[in-house]
């Protein structure tokens, strides 16, 4: 977050925030330990109309496993959340009106608490060259998340097929 870390922290000072940026070598070691004030940092979430691994991000059982990504960063806990979550992880996505209502009951518990703050909405801008091999994942064909650094890698490779 080098690159938006200093814009950012301005920004809250020109709003009478005090705040400062700093990226010590050891950050990834502290941030997993939770060893932090403040941190700016991206994570996974759902992608389209089911919000259920957004809500996952937050569920007290998803605490910061080293390495993780879909995680609990924030070390947020809330029993009722919780039990929200797993009642949206057995609905099926087809089921618009019960979700939505599991997503606003959600919403009521997260936002007043606020464990996350979202500043911006960041996909990953990964160009391909479509010379050898097409069907890259898009945003018109967005089937995974196309950062090729991800465990989801093998997904893009299945898909790939010879350009000529």
């Amino acid at each position: 977050m080098a690159d938006i870390g200093p814009v950012i922290a301005e920004m809250l000072r020109r709003q009478g925030v005090r705040s400062s940026y700093a990226m010590p070598p050891d950050f990834f070691d502290r941030f997993q330990k939770g060893d932090y004030n403040a941190s700016l940092f991206g994570h996974g979430g759902s992608i389209g109309l089911d919000p259920y691994f957004t809500l996952r991000l937050y569920q007290s059982v998803t605490e910061a496993v080293p390495g993780a990504h879909q995680v609990n960063f924030s070390r947020w806990k809330n029993a009722q959340f919780d039990k929200i979550v797993d009642e949206m992880a057995v609905t099926a996505p087809d089921q618009r009106d019960k979700i939505m209502d599991q997503w606003r009951r959600a919403m009521e518990i997260w936002l007043p608490e606020l464990p996350d703050i979202p500043i911006q909405k960041w996909f990953h801008r990964i160009p391909m060259n479509t010379t050898y091999w097409q069907n890259w994942p898009t945003r018109d064909n967005p089937y995974v998340n196309g950062a090729f650094w991800h465990l989801t890698f093998q997904l893009i490779l299945n898909e790939l097929e010879p350009a000529q």
